[in-house]
């Protein structure tokens, strides 16, 4: 998704993935390839970096339940 739409993109930009993303050499891709950011939550073999996600986690899934409920998806 991200090489056919990569006009899209831009540098510095932050994607906020899954825990499902956990491949290093994805990680290393997004920031190298596209100069990006991966915020995910930390894996249990992960060594903690930035704690827990469910807060913004819940935050995005409210706003995308709000357009839903309005236009009877």
């Amino acid at each position: 998704m991200l090489d056919k739409n990569h006009h899209l993109v831009r540098a510095g930009q932050v994607f906020l993935g899954d825990k499902g993303f956990a491949n290093k050499d994805f990680e290393r891709s997004i920031a190298e390839d596209l100069g990006t950011h991966l915020i995910k939550p930390d894996g249990k073999d992960e060594k903690p970096r930035l704690g827990k996600l469910g807060g913004i986690r819940q935050y995005i899934e409210s706003v995308f339940d709000t357009p839903k409920g309005r236009l009877t998806l």
